[in-house]
């Protein structure tokens, strides 16, 4: 019998807790900076336009669901930011709704 309680299935591996890297930089950009492509999002992280968070961020707008699914688990602060950015709106989000909604998830309060 394999998996949680008994069921025969396969164990799923627990989901890594969003917890900011200790290496993140504090954000390049003023709080009123529209994200309007990968690059601002890099920004917004504390990255550039030619940072590891930037080509994470391009590597995950590339990827099919399944490889989004695998780099959520890999890496969930960064694919959470991602989603949270590309999900549809009527408004161009800026960097301070982005970094707040990073704080809420991660529980460091408003």
């Amino acid at each position: 019998m394999g998996g949680e309680g008994g069921t025969g299935g396969p164990a799923r591996p627990a989901r890594p807790a969003l917890i900011r890297p200790s290496w993140v930089r504090p954000s390049a950009v003023p709080d009123d900076h529209p994200l309007d492509s990968t690059d601002d999002v890099a920004l917004a992280l504390g990255g550039s336009p030619t940072s590891w968070t930037a080509d994470v961020l391009r590597i995950l707008a590339k990827s099919d669901p399944i490889r989004l699914a695998a780099l959520t688990v890999a890496l969930p602060w960064y694919a959470y930011a991602y989603l949270w950015w590309r999900q549809a709106r009527t408004v161009t989000p800026t960097a301070g709704e982005l970094l707040a909604e990073m704080r809420r998830v991660e529980g460091a309060g408003p």
